[in-house]
This record gives structure tokens, C-alpha cells and sequence, in this order.
């Protein structure tokens, strides 16, 4: 988004990315004429963060990552999925919303959003928020179950997971996403990567959204907390699916059978369709 807007408003943008990012990703960056930096990830270290900060600083330029500590302007923008929520729920709250974290600015953001609602009256109550991170990276889930602090969240290590959005080691908007889910009363789940892409699966089927993995992580937890019991099924559940499927496409081809190419024969593409 910040590079289809930079290009709507005349202004150059380079996107730092580590060297994992899908393809498909790096294309749309590349379309709306972003100078893409695609930077070699080693270790625990994003490698994008410290670069972002060095140019910028070097080059007085404004970072505009997706979370707060550099770019705190982007609360005020996830604040808004809350109002959009709200007003189609007829004002009110639903009890549940899951919200998939990489850095944790938007769960941290949409919480801010219903606690204005609320305040200003707009609606009742405010929902419980549950973070959903992969299990090959999940440092906000394990400082939750911890019983951690806001300030001692420690970074993951190296991350291994096919949710490529959602590998932040260090959740940068942590200390504030942590506070949210205990203020709203939720809770924290990890999902194993086999569990997201039966989460995608299902969607794509049932609903006809194709959404990449990092997106769909939210029902996965969704799916897990329900079977644990630790959302009651007659709950109001509201789901953040926060990417397109064509986005990543590279884990979709690495697992799915490719159709064989056929013979334009009427018997042979009966006898293939087990017809």
C-alpha cells in the first residue's frame, strides 16, 4: 500500500525486504515503482530494520514501516478496521476477534480503535482480542503464556514458517499488543504451518476467498481455540484475513499437484475427470 500510494502522490519509495519474501509481493512493489532492496537474511537478525533506520538517517528520509516505534501515524490507521467492524455489526462489538501478528501494530491498533469507539459511546463493550502467530515464530505468544511483561518480550531466533508475512522475530508494536490483549481480556495461540494451509484450503473452498498464508493464520487459531474450548461456538467472532492469495503463490506451488497436460480427446479428458 505505501508503494501504490507513493506512486499516486509522485513520491520515490524503496521497500527493504529480507531475501524470503514471496515473489509475489516483490512484484507489486516493482509495478507501482518502488525501488525494491531485497536484503540477505541471516541468524535472528531482521537484516530490513537496521537498513531502513541507517538510510533513512543518512538520507533524511521518513520511514514508513508497519509498525509504531518509527512510523506511529500507522495506529491511526489500523484503528480504523475497528470503526469498519463496528458500524457493520450495527454498532456493536463482536466478542471475539482474532487478529494474526507479525509486528503486532495491528492488533495494537485495532485495539485502540474500540476502546475510542467505546469511550465516545458509539458502542457498548469491546471485544477480546486474540493474537495469532506461526509456530515457528511466535515470541508475543510465548511471552503471553509466560506472563511476561510488556518491555520483556524476547526476540524468537531464527524464524521457520510458511506465514513469510508473519516472521518478524522482535514484534516491534509487542509491548503494546501484549497490553491489549490482557486489557480485553484474550488470549494467544500458535498454529503449526499444517494448520494454516488446511485454514486456506478451507476458505478458498467454503467461502471462495483466496487468502496467503500469513492472512489466514487467524482462522487457523481461530479453528484451534474453538476445538480447545476456549471460545465458546456461539460466540460472535470477527476474523482478520489480512492478505490475497496471489501475494504468496510460491507456497502453493511448492505443495500443489500441478494438472497433467492433456490430449484434446474427448475420452481421454473423460477417462482423467473419472467420468
Amino acid at each position: 500500500s505505501l508503494a501504490a500510494f507513493s506512486a499516486r502522490a509522485g513520491i520515490k519509495s524503496v521497500a527493504f525486504v529480507p531475501h524470503f519474501s514471496g515473489l509475489g509481493k516483490v512484484a507489486q512493489l516493482i509495478m507501482y515503482g518502488a525501488k525494491v532492496v531485497r536484503l540477505k537474511w541471516t541468524g535472528s537478525e531482521d537484516p530490513t530494520v537496521r537498513m531502513m533506520k541507517e538510510v533513512a538517517l543518512r538520507y533524511n528520509w521518513y520511514p514508513v514501516p508497519s509498525f509504531g516505534p518509527f512510523n506511529p501515524y500507522q495506529f491511526e490507521g489500523n484503528k480504523t478496521i475497528s470503526y469498519e467492524i463496528a458500524e457493520q455489526l450495527s454498532w456493536t462489538s463482536p466478542d471475539w476477534i482474532m487478529i494474526p501478528v507479525g509486528g503486532g501494530g495491528l492488533l495494537a491498533g485495532s485495539w485502540k480503535g474500540f476502546k475510542e469507539f467505546r469511550e465516545l459511546d458509539f458502542i457498548p463493550d469491546v471485544p477480546r482480542i486474540a493474537a495469532v502467530q506461526p509456530e515457528g515464530n511466535a515470541p508475543l505468544v510465548r511471552a503471553f503464556k509466560q506472563g511476561r511483561g510488556p518491555f520483556d518480550i524476547e526476540p524468537w531466533g531464527e524464524p521457520h514458517t510458511i506465514a513469510t508475512g508473519l516472521e518478524d522475530p522482535y514484534p516491534w508494536d509487542g509491548d503494546a499488543a501484549l497490553t491489549a490483549i490482557r486489557e480485553s481480556g484474550g488470549t494467544a495461540v500458535s498454529v503449526s504451518d499444517d494448520e494454516i494451509l488446511e485454514s486456506q484450503k478451507l476458505l478458498a473452498r467454503r467461502e471462495g476467498i483466496f487468502a496467503e498464508p500469513s492472512g489466514v493464520a487467524s482462522l487457523a487459531g481461530m479453528i484451534k481455540l474453538v476445538k480447545e474450548g476456549s471460545i465458546d461456538r456461539g460466540d460472535k467472532i470477527v476474523v482478520l484475513i489480512t492478505g490475497g492469495g496471489l501475494k504468496d503463490m510460491d507456497v502453493i506451488l511448492e505443495r500443489a499437484e500441478i494438472p497433467p497436460v492433456l490430449e484434446p480427446d474427448v475420452n481421454v479428458v473423460m477417462s482423467y475427470l473419472g467420468l
